[in-house]
């Protein structure tokens, strides 16, 4: 524990160096296009300064090394609150958040341009799922294999699951918020802690 928490007070340090920085050490004047996986696994893209992304960076490693715990605490806490103990915890459905950066510009305009793309082929490909899936729930229709009541019933079925996973994973940021506070604050104090002097009797054996 103590060295997780000293970690993550490292890092902490090291990110606050990064931002103050700034220009210097970020490569000022560049954007970057970063990609963006949240912890449903939904992809978005983002512009950001160098110095930016290594403080995402530094956050989601203290995410990563402290994933374990927070999902163990979560799933207890799931299973003794009376509204969720009995339904299944999506464990499987908590992801990692994750960041990648896919170009470098030193023109933002640029910049700019190069997001509008990816936005408008995400747009496109979540089109293209939505019209995918009223195609197949149209022809099931047609041919009669299912019933609207069956396809609303369907709908319903995903509806209430996708409550549950969303009730999952805000309980692991709240998690995650209270952990981490817990990790820097033993750090902090570890950190503030006096070195114990060694007696001189002792000291003199050595």
């Amino acid at each position: 524990m103590k060295r997780l928490a000293l970690s993550i007070i490292v890092l902490f340090s090291i990110s606050q160096l990064a931002a103050a920085a700034g220009d210097e050490e970020g490569g000022g004047g560049k954007t970057l296009l970063v990609k963006v996986t949240d912890r449903s696994e939904n992809v978005t893209f983002e512009l950001m300064s160098p110095a930016d992304f290594k403080l995402l960076q530094t956050q989601l490693g203290v995410e990563e090394r402290l994933h374990a715990k927070v999902l163990a605490a979560t799933e207890k806490a799931w299973k003794e609150d009376e509204d969720t103990k009995k339904k299944s915890f999506p464990r499987g459905s908590i992801a990692l958040r994750k960041a990648e950066k896919l170009r470098e510009f030193a023109d933002s305009s640029k910049a700019s341009d190069a997001l509008s793309k990816e936005e408008e082929k995400l747009a496109d490909r979540d089109k293209a799922e939505k019209d995918k899936q009223a195609a197949k729930e149209k022809s099931a229709l047609e041919k009669k294999t299912k019933t609207q009541a069956q396809l609303d019933k369907n709908k319903k079925k995903d509806a209430e699951r996708d409550s549950v996973i969303t009730s999952a994973r805000n309980l692991y940021e709240s998690k995650l918020q209270e952990l981490t506070a817990q990790a820097e604050e033993g750090a902090a104090a570890g950190k503030e802690e006096p070195k114990k002097e060694e007696p001189k009797e002792a000291a003199k054996k050595k």
